[in-house]
């Protein structure tokens, strides 16, 4: 199938016209990929054709990322709030999207190299958030599912370096300078603990 002919028919169909009813603003050249919101760029559509179109950019384009989280978005989001976007996707479609977006962006995150920057972000964002406790149900699922499995030495070993510059498992930073921030917090709280108890003495 020619999806490049068809984006191109429905988009040029669209410059030549005037929709007098509901309408969704859609940006030609989309912005992941340079586009901008110059009115060349810019065209209305039907929310079925601007649903439409963002699945033909994702078989034009399988590599572009953005491009199927977009369209993901659309497949999930609720009716507009006047209630005039009114396309439904049916559970086959749904799933297909799903499965395309995770594949896409497994893919996409592979590789990719997170910066000691944004992981302290990811952290700071993180703290103070109480974790949800795992339901007892799932918890004795679980241990049944792992009950009698026996590792292989490969396994082991996998888990070793991974828990080598793990802080919960050796109590010390992921970086040289949080360690010695840890540590100086730790040398405060002795000082501040002698000088406590020596205070409490002179009393």
């Amino acid at each position: 199938m020619n999806y490049e002919k068809i984006h191109d028919a429905i988009i040029n169909r669209a410059k030549n016209r005037k929709l007098t009813g509901y309408k969704e603003r859609h940006h030609i050249v989309p912005r992941c990929m340079g586009g901008t919101n110059d009115k060349d760029n810019l065209v209305d559509l039907t929310a079925r054709e601007h649903f439409l179109i963002h699945k033909l950019l994702c078989e034009i384009y399988p590599n572009e990322y953005k491009l199927f989280h977009a369209f993901r978005m659309m497949a999930v989001m609720k009716n507009s709030k006047d209630n005039k976007r009114i396309y439904y996707v049916s559970s086959h479609e749904y799933t297909r999207i799903k499965l395309q977006h995770k594949n896409i962006m497994q893919m996409h995150n592979k590789n990719k190299i997170v910066s000691i920057e944004t992981k302290d972000k990811i952290s700071k964002s993180c703290r103070g958030k109480k974790k949800r406790p795992m339901p007892e149900e799932i918890k004795k699922k679980i241990s049944a599912a792992l009950k009698g499995r026996k590792l292989t030495s490969e396994h082991k070993e996998k888990v070793r370096i991974a828990n080598t510059n793990n802080p919960k498992c050796t109590g010390k930073a992921t970086t040289l300078e949080k360690e010695l921030e840890r540590r100086e917090k730790i040398k405060k709280s002795w000082i501040m603990r002698k000088e406590n108890k020596s205070g409490g003495i002179n009393d």
